[in-house]
C-alpha cells in the first residue's frame, strides 16, 4: 500500500511560479514522492498531526503547509535550470574551451528536507500565548547583563 503523497505537481508549480517544463514533468511524480517519504521519515507523526488539523482552533498541522513546504524543497531540486536534469553540477570555463558536468546517481538525491524546512512547521519558540507557564529549568549561575 502506497501512502497518499504530502505534495502534488501544482505545489512544486505554485513554488516555482511557473508550469513545468515537459522534461521535469516526466519525474515530478518521482520527487513528489521521494519528498513525500522523506517528510515522513523526518517527522513520522506528520500524517496524524495533519488527520488532527482543526482551523477553527489551529492545533495540528495545515496540510496546506506541509504542501507548500514540500512544493519548496521539490522546487529547489528543479531550480538550476543550467544543470541537465540528474546532473549535480556543471563547470564550463571559456579560455581554452572546457566542460564538465557531474552526474548523481538518481534524481531523486537532489530532494533534501532541512532544518529550515522542518522548523516552518513547528510552533516558533520565540511565540507564547499568553498566559502560558514554561517549565524550563532556572539556569543557576547565569546573568543576562
Amino acid at each position: 500500500m502506497t501512502a497518499t503523497p504530502l505534495v502534488v505537481q501544482p505545489d512544486v508549480e505554485t513554488a516555482l511560479l511557473r508550469p513545468l517544463t515537459d522534461s521535469e514533468a516526466e519525474f515530478i511524480d518521482s520527487l513528489c514522492d521521494v519528498a513525500s517519504v522523506r517528510m515522513r521519515t523526518a517527522m513520522p507523526s506528520v500524517d496524524l498531526r495533519i488527520a488532527a488539523f482543526d482551523p477553527a482552533t489551529g492545533t495540528g498541522l495545515d496540510p496546506a503547509a506541509v504542501a507548500a513546504m514540500l512544493g519548496d524543497v521539490v522546487a529547489r531540486a528543479l531550480s538550476n535550470a543550467t544543470v541537465p536534469a540528474g546532473a549535480s553540477s556543471e563547470s564550463e570555463a571559456t579560455g581554452p574551451y572546457s566542460r564538465t558536468t557531474s552526474y548523481r546517481s538518481a534524481v531523486t538525491r537532489a530532494v533534501v528536507i532541512t532544518p529550515a524546512d522542518l522548523a516552518q512547521l513547528s510552533p516558533s519558540a520565540a511565540f507564547v500565548m499568553p498566559g502560558t507557564i514554561r517549565t524550563t529549568p532556572v539556569r543557576h549561575g547565569w546573568r543576562s547583563w
